[in-house]
């Protein structure tokens, strides 16, 4: 009988040891999920933050562009105004 029941007791601790190898796995595959969710979360903030930057970059750009034909066209000298002549008050 003490053979039965120390057969018994040399399988808990093996019993033991593979429970806390997959509570192990199941946790790193907790972890490894985690890791990959945080992962995409930050490229999609990256993502979103450089396409926010290329539209500041472009309105910028524009903006630019809008001031330089503005000074060109104040740059360039007005035509001379028509003279008054008798004919034109009639």
């Amino acid at each position: 009988m003490s053979g039965v029941v120390s057969g018994v007791f040399d399988w808990v601790p093996i019993i033991a040891i593979v429970e806390v190898a997959e509570r192990c796995e199941k946790e790193d595959i907790m972890k490894r999920i985690v890791l990959l969710l945080v992962s995409l979360f930050a490229v999609f903030l990256s993502t979103a933050a450089a396409q926010r930057r290329r539209e500041a970059c472009h309105q910028v750009a524009q903006a630019k562009d809008d001031a330089l034909k503005l000074r060109q066209q104040l740059a360039q000298p007005s035509p001379a105004p028509m003279p008054k002549t008798c004919a034109s008050r009639s």
